[in-house]
């Protein structure tokens, strides 16, 4: 069988769905695998911006039930 190997940056929200492409594209039989890279700026235009949470996520059980909605 044929291998292909690609390398390259790509930004950590466009590869979230991308492993599902892959496998859908090689009928389950492709990998995606990601390193972290590093850190870029990008213009303000092209970022998100979401709302700041008034949990700490480090406080898995405060943060958890926030999630669930079992308090706000």
């Amino acid at each position: 069988e044929d291998e292909v190997f690609i390398s390259g940056l790509i930004p950590v929200e466009t590869s979230k769905k991308y492993k599902i492409e892959v496998i859908s594209y090689t009928e389950g039989k492709g990998m995606f695998l990601t390193k972290f890279h590093g850190f870029q700026k990008i213009p303000m235009h092209l970022g998100k911006i979401r709302e700041k949470t008034r949990i700490d996520p480090l406080n898995k059980t405060m943060y958890l039930l926030y999630k669930s909605n079992a308090i706000k």
